[in-house]
């Protein structure tokens, strides 16, 4: 309920200064009630889900005590770039018919050893 102008015209809505929420069609119909309502439900639906994740890795830690540091630093096949390390990857976009360096970093490493790569300048290679 905190957006701007032309977030709420995207969904086919305006809101006024008033804090009311009309359609931008002829009726001009006001749904403020309705947006109210909705909100109100998916603030009521993220907290439960967050309760709930919440209790679930608190058990997940109780079996798994080390699982945390596992996750910190998490170990890559033999060979291979850690997670982090600067990389340039040798690209060729879709009918350019020549060869592109992008430098980024290694996102994750899968136990195949093939990579997940984070591009400087926006963009993704690899399965995340």
């Amino acid at each position: 309920q905190t957006g701007s102008p032309e977030d709420y015209a995207q969904y086919g809505c305006a809101k006024s200064d008033d804090g009311k929420f009309t359609l931008l069609t002829q009726k001009q119909e006001d749904v403020t009630d309705f947006v109210n309502t909705a909100a109100e439900q998916i603030r009521k639906t993220a907290m439960a889900a967050t309760v709930e994740w919440r209790k679930c890795s608190e058990r997940l830690l109780l079996q798994q005590p080390s699982l945390l540091d596992e996750l910190k630093q998490p170990s890559v096949p033999d060979g291979c770039y850690p997670v982090g390390a600067r990389v340039e990857v040798q690209w060729q976009p879709t009918g350019s018919g020549a060869d592109e360096w992008m430098g980024g970093y290694v996102f994750s490493v899968h136990a195949n050893g093939r990579y997940a790569v984070k591009f400087d300048r926006g963009g993704t290679w690899g399965n995340l």
